[in-house]
């Protein structure tokens, strides 16, 4: 995709559901879903449908209207917002360097697992 797509932390926990759903969602499911989760926080019909606005104006969602509801669906997947946010991650905290990076988790003490799965990702780039 390019460059990250900035949202906001409420922003984004409405994107999560959206991305959830995996098809076309209404406001009214998203209501219902973002209230499950969340016993703090208030989240009414027209601030949902704000953040949505937002997420459409940003090219995160689009919408469409169908037996009087208007529906939601994604543009981007998770999995592309999630490789551009690493990508800047990466850029502009350690330099594009992907070695500073990997090395600020090893002094979090990554578990074993961690370390063969690195290992097994590298060594699926040497044999290309």
């Amino acid at each position: 995709m390019g460059d990250l797509i900035r949202v906001s932390d409420a922003e984004m926990k409405v994107m999560e559901k959206v991305w959830e759903k995996g098809e076309m969602i209404t406001v009214s499911e998203l209501i219902s879903m973002l209230t499950k989760e969340e016993k703090e926080g208030i989240w009414i019909y027209q601030k949902v449908a704000t953040f949505l606005t937002r997420l459409e104006k940003k090219g995160m969602v689009s919408k469409t209207k169908k037996d009087k509801l208007v529906y939601y669906y994604p543009l981007i997947s998770r999995e592309q917002y999630n490789e551009d946010a690493a990508k800047e991650l990466v850029n502009t905290r350690f330099g594009g360097s992907l070695k500073g990076f990997l090395t600020a988790f090893s002094k979090n003490n990554m578990s074993k697992k961690e370390i063969e799965e690195v290992k097994e990702w590298i060594n699926h780039f040497n044999h290309q």
